[in-house]
């Protein structure tokens, strides 16, 4: 089954929206926390790590990943992928 989103393949998120998600996940992630049931039925696949975790024990878990998600990294590793989905994000 083909799915269609709207605005087609050349879908773009607007600055606003870029903008709100680096607020939660980067500027203000302390700030936001998981529901509790989201945490619990995750725990249950994933374990009580990054998907699972909130406050200091979170902020240690993704000091830990951040090197994973280092642009020269990324691009070294994915760049097919990355040049072929780049289209999608503008």
């Amino acid at each position: 089954m083909k799915r269609k989103y709207p605005g087609g393949p050349n879908l773009s998120l607007p600055m606003v929206v870029i903008g709100l998600i680096r607020q939660v996940l980067v500027d203000q992630a302390s700030e936001f926390h998981k529901p509790g049931l989201i945490k619990r039925a995750l725990r249950r696949i994933a374990g009580q790590g990054l998907l699972t975790s909130d406050g200091p024990l979170w902020k240690q878990q993704r000091k830990l990943i951040q090197p994973a998600f280092r642009h020269d990294w990324l691009a070294a590793e994915y760049g097919d992928v990355i040049s072929t989905s780049g289209g999608f994000c503008r």
